[in-house]
């Protein structure tokens, strides 16, 4: 007599699978909540809306996908619908191969991509060889990722699910109906500083434009370790795809300037770098090399400018950098910044949340909040991009009416 498989509600396992199988069923409603699966093996990890997971939940959980059968398979497989929130781009990074149109290798749907962590990056390598680096033996795993779209669901397809999502607005529409990873579509949090339809636009404006001027560079400064340096190449108002540096190849001032000398086009471009923390040395590096428009910027700075109402101050020079993007990017500004589909750099963009503080007038200071907050919902990266663009557009008061970008070029 074949054997019955139960449930325990109380433990939400199945029990008396065929081949002594057992399935559990979990929830992380809250950070911290993995915690209750730390060393727990299971061979299959299985994520049901991989969006509802932050990044840090999903790479804690997968840590113990293992069998002590050496026999066994061992997989992580997850499914989810396009991002809805800034805590879910992550997805759009960690499989930037198969959703960033700007991937530098991009990969065809089901392709399998080998990855292994090098000096804490987590780096594309050829194969699923085990290899040496810095005499510890490193094995990469692999990654995939398989498209889907309402016609491939045999549940739903001929249901009237179709009506449902086609009465969607855009571009919630496109993501449920065809599974379209390409734009953002979320909930803005009412004090973000960006929103989202605003990059949106700013993406969608973009094209190749191989002979636009460079105007300016921003340059957000990491030293060694899991940040990146990032060189943003401005061209007046359509930025050129972002230029990154893991950490530990800058790891010094000589380095970065080194790649700053690459990059900048001509010596009437302005560089502009920030130098709280490691920037000095980039600048120094910089100037003994007789560098000319080189900037630092020091965000923590007090200033006495208004917001574009002419109403609202800034809490400090960070805070009026990162309005003065918030004013480029709104459409009614006119000024049709173009923005390279970078999924990192969307995330920068529409995560940092702004409030009022301050009493040097009535109506307040604008103050962005925190580097450290913004990381928190960043999954633990710093928002590099978006500083590196802030930065290169710092101090910049051209008028819209009295430069039309886009005929010069």
């Amino acid at each position: 007599m074949s054997r019955i498989a139960r449930y325990n509600s109380n433990d939400k396992i199945w029990r008396g699978i065929p081949g002594d199988r057992t399935l559990e069923f979990g929830a992380v409603q809250r950070e911290n909540d993995v915690e209750a699966y730390r060393g727990v093996e299971h061979d299959l990890k299985a994520f049901d809306e991989l969006g509802e997971f932050t990044k840090k939940q999903y790479e804690f959980l997968i840590t113990w996908n293992r069998s002590s059968d050496p026999e066994a398979r061992c997989r992580v497989v997850a499914t989810c619908n396009p991002p809805s929130s800034e805590e879910s781009m992550w997805i759009k990074e960690y499989w930037g191969a198969w959703l960033n149109p700007e991937h530098p290798n991009p990969a065809l749907p089901g392709e399998i991509r080998w990855y292994a962590m090098v000096d804490d990056v987590e780096t594309e390598v050829p194969n699923g060889e085990a290899f040496e680096h810095n005499g510890e033996m490193l094995e990469p795993r692999s990654r995939t990722f398989i498209p889907s779209r309402l016609e491939d669901n045999a549940y739903l397809r001929n249901s009237n699910y179709r009506g449902v999502l086609q009465r969607l607005p855009e571009p919630l529409r496109s993501q449920l109906l065809r599974g379209d990873f390409t734009t953002v579509a979320k909930q803005d949090d009412p004090w973000q500083v960006i929103p989202s339809v605003w990059v949106n636009l700013a993406i969608k404006r973009w094209t190749p434009v191989p002979n636009a001027p460079q105007s300016h560079l921003g340059v957000d400064v990491a030293r060694g370790g899991k940040a990146e340096s990032i060189i943003v190449s401005r061209h007046h108002y359509w930025i050129a795809p972002i230029i990154a540096f893991p950490g530990t190849e800058t790891p010094d001032g000589d380095s970065l300037a080194d790649q700053i000398a690459i990059v900048r086009k001509s010596a009437k471009v302005e560089i502009r770098v920030d130098t709280i923390g490691v920037g000095y040395a980039v600048v120094d590096a910089l100037n003994r090399r007789g560098a000319k428009l080189v900037f630092g910027l020091n965000g923590g700075g007090a200033t006495e400018v208004f917001d574009k109402s002419g109403l609202l101050q800034f809490f400090n020079l960070r805070s009026r950098w990162w309005w003065h993007l918030r004013e480029l990017l709104d459409p009614a500004n006119g000024y049709n910044v173009a923005l390279p589909n970078d999924p990192k750099l969307i995330a920068d963009l529409t995560t940092p949340r702004w409030y009022r503080t301050g009493s040097r007038n009535k109506f307040g200071e604008i103050r962005i909040e925190a580097k450290e907050d913004i990381m928190k919902r960043l999954g633990g990266r710093s928002c590099d991009r978006g500083d590196a663009l802030a930065y290169s557009f710092a101090e910049d008061v051209d008028d819209a009416s009295s430069y039309d970008w886009m005929n010069q070029l």
